[in-house]
């Protein structure tokens, strides 16, 4: 047999300023039939500070303390949170006073003068067990309240009338009201305006009986105007004899839910507003390659009017042949995670297109679906075709600018040294004749590297404003002759044309060789025409392979019906030494001079032709705003002097040929190859010309010519140049420039031209 243990005594607190009372306490609490721990607290202080501790199961407390009471320390407790169940000794016999105390938190009061050990031990475990029954109360309440919340769902009960009987807590929250404000307003008054009539109809039914509870999600209005979307069921409450008593209302909080779904809306409404708007094609397919939707921009695409009609196109017609829509279609869906692959596509109208495609097979029944992109690259790969052609060209022309530089150093030797032997040989004709044959050979070597540098654009211009009607008239009675009997030629030459800014001797050539190129197209006889006209570009293509920049255009159209070019010839047509003539019958420099002219120039030049169609080419150069006029060429000048020349060459076969050529004419000459020495030279001695090459390993002409006129700021300065692409070039506008190869009586005549003008007075540019 097992005894049971004795239960803990129960701890009292005792809050009393008489040192006697907890001992008669003692005494008394003895004889009851609970066994009791007290604990003495004797100032308002110890007590409060007793209760915060919550180390006892119930507090006897003495309603007079000093200078306080008892009432205070209840409210004190109360304001602090403090729970420890407290039971007010009184010796007042007031009833006002233990109602007060009872308001003011107190448990249970107690008369002093009634007190007996059973009376005092029933008070005390009486208050414990209330107070266990209200933490037990509150607990529950607490879950309640965190059950709801939870759950999301707020029970609350609706007046018939529509006005609120109860209202959970979590509703006051959402809404921004306290309890009682809620319980003042109707429910019209937190119901969206939009909401209340559809609501109050379907409340109506479940009043009458038509309907056992509704559904709906509706709006609630805030108190700070915002709006809480909650979902709602109503149900009607009633009474034994079935009348109905209130409204049963379950509310969720669902406006996370409105939120996303409005979201999903606007989602859904930019990726339709996307497909709709973009500017690339965006399509759905079968496996197969079956069309099941297309946005605007594939419809446009394809010209197929309409999706409707772009859905019954073939695959095959589309792709041009099973194989090859087989081929794409599987480069497509087995690239991952997203394949891509240019083709060739045909319109719903025949004609061809080349595309971008990226697109993805997404599994599902008869073999799944086909999600894809498409790009129109036709005018990209045009362009890129275009890019590399223009790439190679400049490429070419760097190239042959570089040997005609070399070349020029060479021939300005070789034709100034021949010079000077014929002028030597008179009484000698046998050799006098092999020296001008060295000299035609020559000159016919610098004729090639003038083409060469007209192709890449490194020539010397010297432009005017002119007319390109009358340089053309200026060739009319040239031109028949080169033609031949047999080629008619005809001119329609736009009336008060347009002027350009263009070197008018190289215009002449671009003419003579156009003409030459299609003399050579029509061995048989033919027509050439010549046409002028004034045309206004916004900046779009104006043919095959040429995009003009936006403005006004004079064109020259130079058009054959001989035999016309392929598409291959045309895509090489302007490269240097390329011809189709037969070995020994063309240089292959015609069309590469006339390239490089025009773009040196700031025009384009566009060429159509097909096999057995003849050829036109059309150049577009640029109007000039001003007037149009011809300068007229300078005169040659006898030249000899005495006057000292400060010679800068780096080339020493070009430099030593100069310095001879000058003192043969009575200059005095120093001359160098370091541009430092130069300056050293132009400081000490004094000059009277300066004549230096353009490009150099130390130091530019224009910069040497720069720093030696920070102390001899008028003396004038000659340039010599066997290459214009170098960027000190870029220095000279308006500076006098001898190009390579030069003559020896254009160096002279130059030279004494210059020192013939007064000091500070910019000559005029001649020509070599």
């Amino acid at each position: 047999m097992t005894t049971q243990a004795a239960p803990a005594p129960v701890s009292l607190l005792v809050i009393d300023d008489d040192p006697r009372f907890p001992d008669y306490l003692r005494v008394m609490l003895r004889a009851s039939n609970t066994s009791f721990k007290i604990d003495v607290a004797c100032t308002v202080r110890d007590g409060l500070h007793a209760l915060a501790r919550a180390k006892h199961q119930v507090c006897l407390l003495d309603y007079r303390l000093g200078q306080e009471d008892g009432l205070n320390v209840l409210r004190r407790a109360k304001a602090r949170g403090l729970r420890t169940p407290i039971v007010l000794l009184t010796g007042e016999g007031s009833t006002s006073l233990d109602v007060t105390a009872i308001e003011e938190g107190a448990t249970d009061y107690l008369d002093k003068s009634e007190l007996d050990p059973h009376r005092l031990e029933r008070t005390l475990c009486r208050a414990i067990a209330r107070h266990r029954a209200d933490m037990t109360l509150h607990l529950r309440e607490e879950r309640l309240a965190e059950a709801e919340a939870s759950a999301h769902v707020m029970p609350a009960h609706m007046a018939l009338d529509g006005h609120w009987l109860k209202v959970p807590r979590r509703l006051c929250e959402l809404l921004g009201y306290t309890e009682d404000e809620l319980l003042a307003l109707g429910l019209s008054d937190v119901t969206h305006p939009e909401d209340m009539e559809h609501h109050v109809e379907r409340r109506q039914r479940v009043r009458d009986g038509s309907a056992r509870s509704i559904e709906l999600e509706k709006r609630y209005l805030r108190k700070d105007g915002g709006i809480v979307w909650m979902y709602q069921n109503c149900s009607l409450v009633t009474g034994e004899d079935a009348a109905p008593l209130y409204f049963l209302v379950y509310l969720r909080d669902i406006s996370d839910q409105k939120r996303a779904e409005t979201a999903l809306a606007a989602s859904e409404q930019r990726y339709r507003s996307m497909v709709r708007n973009a500017p690339y094609g965006i399509f759905k397919t079968t496996q197969d390659g079956r069309f099941l939707a297309g946005n605007p921009a594939l419809v446009t695409m394809l010209r197929s009017g309409s999706e409707e009609q772009l859905l019954p196109l073939s695959p095959d017609a589309l792709y041009g042949g099973a194989d090859a829509r087989t081929s794409v279609l599987q480069q497509l869906t087995t690239s991952a995670p997203l394949g891509s692959v240019d083709t060739r596509w045909w319109r719903a109208d025949g004609t061809p297109i080349l595309v971008r495609l990226s697109a993805h097979l997404t599994p599902g029944a008869d073999g799944g679906v086909i999600d894809g992109v498409v790009e129109d690259i036709t005018e990209r790969k045009r362009l890129e075709e275009q890019l590399r052609q223009s790439q190679k060209m400049e490429a070419i022309g760097q190239l042959a600018g570089g040997v005609a530089h070399d070349l020029n150093n060479l021939l300005t030797t070789i034709l100034g040294y021949t010079d000077l032997l014929i002028d030597r040989c008179d009484d000698v004709p046998d050799l006098c004749a092999d020296l001008e044959e060295i000299q035609n050979a020559g000159t016919s070597a610098a004729t090639l590297t003038e083409q060469l540098l007209a192709f890449s654009r490194k020539q010397v211009l010297k432009p005017q404003v002119l007319s390109v009607n009358a340089v053309i008239e200026g060739m009319q009675e040239m031109l028949p002759g080169m033609l031949g009997e047999d080629i008619e030629l005809v001119t329609a030459l736009r009336a008060d044309g347009s002027s350009i800014e263009a070197d008018p001797v190289q215009l002449q050539q671009v003419m003579l060789n156009l003409v030459l190129n299609a003399r050579d197209a029509m061995p048989r006889g033919g027509r050439l025409v010549i046409e002028t006209a004034d045309v206004v570009s916004n900046g779009s293509d104006s043919g095959e392979g040429s995009t003009l920049l936006k403005g006004r255009y004079v064109v020259i159209i130079v058009r054959d019906n001989g035999c016309g070019m392929d598409a291959a010839t045309q895509a090489r047509m302007f490269e240097p030494f390329f011809t189709t003539k037969g070995a020994g019958k063309g240089t292959g420099l015609g069309l590469a001079t006339v390239y490089g002219i025009i773009k040196q120039t700031g025009g384009d030049i566009v060429c159509e032709s097909q096999p057995g169609a003849g050829c036109t080419f059309s150049i577009f150069l640029p109007v000039s705003t001003k007037g149009s006029r011809l300068e007229a060429p300078a005169a040659r000048v006898t030249a000899s002097g005495v006057e000292t020349v400060l010679l800068v060459e780096d080339q020493d076969a070009v430099r030593r040929l100069t310095r001879r050529l000058l003192e043969s004419h009575g200059f005095r000459v120093f001359d160098t190859a370091d541009t430092e020495i130069a300056l050293q030279i132009a400081a000490k001695s004094p000059f009277d010309l300066l004549l230096t090459d353009v490009v150099m390993p130390q130091m530019s002409g224009p910069e040497l010519a720069r720093q030696i006129r920070a102390f001899a700021p008028d003396v004038p300065v000659l340039y010599m140049s066997g290459f214009a692409g170098h960027s000190a070039l870029e220095e000279l506008s308006g500076a006098q420039l001898l190009s390579k190869p030069f003559t020896p009586a254009a160096l002279v005549t130059m030279v004494r031209e210059l020192l013939k003008r007064p000091r500070g007075v910019e000559p005029p540019v001649f020509t070599s």
